[in-house]
């Protein structure tokens, strides 16, 4: 099972938002909850000001979902392999994630570490 780091954590925020860092949203490394904290423009409290919100893939299915969407990244799970997998780039990258636990999670897993090369690759 991939244990992520603070860096893995950073490449795929900035795959992400891309360009929306410094335009409308920032987000910090918060070593308390092992994941990224953000403030968009987009969520504000009802005095209007800017909430922050915990960022975390691999433990939440919901992001992983909407990382997948807005990344292009098409992904599945091999029942005789034990294995999730994921592709992006019309096909031309990818790469897979093996583990004992559940289909989804190893599934996030494998999505994650797309968005994770994906970030790596932009300048």
């Amino acid at each position: 099972m991939t244990t992520f780091t603070r860096e893995d954590y950073e490449m795929a925020a900035k795959a992400y938002w891309g360009a929306e860092v410094d335009d409308v949203m920032s987000f910090y490394w918060d070593d308390g909850e092992q994941c990224i904290v953000y403030i968009h423009a987009d969520n504000q409290d009802h005095n209007g000001q800017d909430v922050e919100l915990l960022w975390n893939p691999p433990e939440d299915a919901g992001e992983t979902l909407r990382l997948a969407v807005k990344l292009g990244v098409h992904a599945g799970y091999n029942e005789f392999t034990g294995c999730g997998f994921a592709s992006w780039g019309r096909g031309t990258c990818g790469l897979n994630e093996y583990g004992p636990d559940d289909p989804c999670a190893t599934t996030c897993r494998a999505i994650f570490r797309a968005a994770i090369a994906i970030g790596r690759a932009m300048p």
